[in-house]
């Protein structure tokens, strides 16, 4: 299975120095606009192959911490707006253009919501291989989480009200779940059944979505 989180994706761009500045001049009027030096942000530009005309901006900075630390912005012709781990921005998405949820994308759409609208040890991190995941924390009970991992997996056929349902392993804090969940045409989301496979693993996905400090070289 190719990788479900667009981060993981190739990017269709990536940002110089100019192009960063240019990101930041519609983030004049953020009274929250973040520290970005443009001469030492690296910057890639993703699809979203579930929205129109709404591609996501990735920008980190190795002077920034905590470490890993990484701004995600969605950005329109009208707007850039930061994801900052809750959900109105998404949803204010969803209800101005609609997100297109098919066999395709369904997956996608939810390991992107899941990793951006998080809980208060991080985000949820769907699954969808045990190795060569950049996001996934190195520990030692790697071979038990082989023997038991399945991919990510729709139920059937999109039901007549536009919704589908899936099941998924997803990764939180420092646990590992089997869930179920039903996304609906509109982009929301619930989960129907959550069960617990590992708890008290040894190490926890650390991808933090907002900057404490900025040094200067």
């Amino acid at each position: 299975m190719s990788p479900l989180l667009v981060l993981e994706h190739e990017p269709i761009a990536e940002l110089g120095q100019d192009d960063i500045a240019d990101l930041l001049i519609k983030l004049e009027n953020d009274e929250n606009r973040p520290m970005i030096d443009p001469a030492t942000t690296i910057g890639r530009r993703f699809a979203l192959p579930f929205y129109d005309d709404v591609t996501l901006i990735e920008l980190r900075d190795p002077n920034w911490a905590p470490a890993g630390a990484r701004l995600c912005f969605l950005e329109t012709d009208e707007a850039l707006e930061r994801l900052d781990g809750t959900s109105p921005l998404i949803h204010k998405v969803n209800a101005q253009r609609g997100p297109i949820l098919s066999r395709s994308t369904v997956l996608q759409y939810l390991a992107f919501f899941c990793f951006f609208v998080r809980g208060e040890e991080g985000p949820f991190f769907i699954l969808d291989r045990v190795q060569g995941s950049r996001f996934l924390p190195d520990i030692y009970e790697l071979p038990e989480i082989e023997e038991e991992f399945r991919e990510p997996m729709i139920w059937g056929d999109q039901n007549p009200d536009g919704s589908w349902r899936t099941s998924a392993m997803v990764y939180y804090s420092n646990a590992l779940f089997l869930s179920d969940f039903e996304i609906m045409r509109t982009g929301m989301i619930e989960m129907k059944d959550d069960t617990p496979i590992h708890e008290g693993l040894s190490g926890l996905i650390m991808a933090p979505l907002s900057i404490e400090s900025a040094t200067t070289q």
